[in-house]
């Protein structure tokens, strides 16, 4: 049932308070913004559902941009958007309160310098919620003022949107209405900004995570590294996206730039930091003592654990069954699943770091699901060549990681530290495997 449904049975039912209320709810986002901007909130029992304070300033061309940006927006994201902006409404003026009582400090443990982490969201989202920390008090006030606009005109329909159009004088009655339903073409450029962007960022990181280690000391090694931390390509669907790639500046990225994630976000260097740990770990470095014979194996894959034989989980083909959708799949299809394979082998890197060996095998079992889910969008036929010579590798990876992997484990019982350290490089080495494979489909459908 709809709102406004519900506020209507209310209404005739002679609830007045209840209906009041269901409006005050309903309202309670836009509401919450107005506030801030002007002091001021609707009198819906009036029938007026918004306050919304005239624009500020000449509209320059990246501004009208921008608010086509916000008009093409699907309702999902605008509604996120909306949500952090109302999250960073909250952080101000927590901050300005907390400044107000302690006049003499400029920052302290009631002082938040962005929006916390919120472990619900994607990575993406997250730093384009902490990068709202960074608009200035202006073009906050004009980010919150286009927010307004655009959830009046879809919320309230084409009459009203008109004659509040008229009545700020912008002249864009020629503008299509809000329930007017947007064609493939309308959304083509954002998603395929996204698509771009998420083929970028994957590749980033696969390749951080295929880079062969250079024969330096590991504190040098680690130094190194940290340089192409910044080497990330970011997401984020934001209202004020950048108008031209040659646009240069701070001020002027903070009003026409997406939410790019900012360079000391924590969430990206744990991954990175994860990556990394990874190529280290299939090649021995941190996990063997000097001198010890781990040390000096390789990053074949042909360590093996002495005096014992291993034993196959399964028998049969050596790679997951066949694809079998019935075209090709889209490009933000592949990114989402190599996404989904790239989280899971992070897990069982985690796992590795902290010598948990009893976790490998859930890992892995993880691994090799979401490597059946990505196997699954590609058909048998009809498909790139190429592409499907890349599934097939990662299915046969994907096939020994599980299997070879809980030969492993399974010959070990509960193994000493050194054997334990043998069998993280092995399997280790085999979860790279898999990596790659899902590196060359993502390289595909860039």
């Amino acid at each position: 049932m709809s709102p406004a449904r519900r506020i209507s049975e209310a209404r005739e039912a002679g609830h007045s308070e209840l209906c009041r209320r269901l409006e005050e709810c309903q309202y309670e986002l836009t509401d919450r913004l107005a506030y801030f901007l002007t002091g001021r909130r609707p009198d819906h029992a009036a029938g007026q559902h918004f306050v919304v304070p005239p624009p500020v300033g000449p509209d320059t061309e990246a501004l009208v941009n921008a608010r086509l940006k916000l008009r093409n927006l699907q309702s999902r994201l605008l509604a996120e958007l909306a949500a952090d902006v109302y999250d960073e409404v909250d952080r101000r003026e927590t901050d300005a309160h907390w400044l107000a009582q302690h006049p003499a400090a400029t920052s302290g443990p009631g002082s938040v310098p962005f929006l916390p982490v919120n472990p619900e969201f994607s990575s993406t989202r997250n730093q384009g919620r902490q990068k709202l920390a960074r608009f200035t008090a202006p073009e906050f006030r004009a980010l919150i003022v286009d927010v307004l606009q655009e959830a009046r005109r879809r919320q309230l329909g084409p009459a009203a949107a008109a004659a509040a159009a008229a009545a700020l004088a912008e002249g864009d009655d020629d503008e299509p209405l809000y329930d007017s339903v947007a064609s493939e073409d309308d959304y083509a450029p954002i998603e395929q900004l996204q698509r771009r962007e998420n083929a970028q960022r994957m590749l980033a990181e696969q390749n951080e995570l295929l880079r062969p280690t250079r024969t330096e000391s590991p504190e040098n090694g680690d130094s190194g590294e940290r340089t192409k931390d910044g080497s990330l390509n970011s997401l984020e669907a934001n209202h004020h996206r950048r108008a031209s790639d040659g646009s240069s500046g701070d001020d002027r990225l903070m009003r026409e730039s997406s939410l790019a994630p900012p360079e000391s976000n924590e969430e990206m260097r744990r991954e990175i930091d994860l990556l990394r740990d990874m190529r280290k770990l299939s090649e021995g470095d941190r996990v063997s003592p000097p001198g010890s014979t781990a040390a000096s194996l390789t990053a074949s894959g042909s360590c093996s654990l002495p005096h014992q034989s291993v034993p196959q989980r399964a028998s049969g083909s050596r790679s997951l069954p066949l694809p079998g959708a019935s075209e090709p799949p889209k490009q933000e299809v592949v990114i989402r699943k190599t996404e989904l394979v790239t989280r899971r082998i992070q897990r069982l890197l985690t796992a590795a770091q902290h010598g948990r060996t009893d976790q490998y095998n859930a890992c892995i079992d993880r691994i090799y699901s979401a490597v059946l889910e990505m196997v699954s969008v590609f058909p048998q036929s009809g498909c790139d060549e190429r592409a499907l010579d890349s599934v097939q590798q990662l299915s046969t990876s994907a096939w020994r990681l599980q299997n070879e992997s809980a030969g492993l484990l399974a010959a070990a019982g509960a193994p000493s530290a050194h054997d334990a350290r043998l069998i993280t490089q092995q399997v280790i080495q085999m979860a790279f495997e898999v990596a790659k494979g899902a590196k060359q489909l993502v390289m595909i459908y860039q």
